[in-house]
């Protein structure tokens, strides 16, 4: 629990932490994430749960991670935009390539977070500040 407490007061401070859990079922992986959530009551809080049941589902996890900013898509270059679509079923066409829609996550959780480059910090209207993704 140190280290849940340490990483939600770096996001805090506007820095950045990883920490990865692995385990078996019923270990208590999902208890700690829970943990951190309540932590970081005051931050904007992105989590993404995944089951191995989604593992076939191209882009699951990125779908539940960008949730949150999909109304900032239009500030995407027009590739990145059409790829996101694409990959999330918002719209038909030959399923985009992972690199494209990894580029577009990455510009999307930016955006969505800060704002388009160069407009300074603007989060999201619904979860203003500093932002931790579990």
């Amino acid at each position: 629990m140190r280290r849940l407490d340490q990483i939600v007061a770096a996001a805090r401070q506007g820095r950045s932490a990883v920490l990865a859990f692995r385990g078996e079922a019923g270990v208590g992986k999902t208890a700690l994430l829970d943990y951190a959530q309540a932590a970081a009551a005051d931050l904007q809080v992105i989590r993404v749960d995944c089951v191995e049941s989604e593992m076939e589902l191209s882009f699951a996890a990125v779908h539940q991670l960008l949730r949150p900013f999909l109304a900032t898509l239009d500030i995407l270059p027009a590739p990145q935009r059409a790829a996101l679509r694409l990959a999330f079923g918002m719209a038909e066409g030959q399923a985009p390539g992972r690199f494209l829609v990894g580029l577009a996550a990455l510009g999307s959780s930016r955006t969505g977070c800060c704002g388009p480059p160069g407009s300074g910090p603007a989060p999201p209207p619904a979860a203003p500040g500093p932002c931790i993704t579990l």
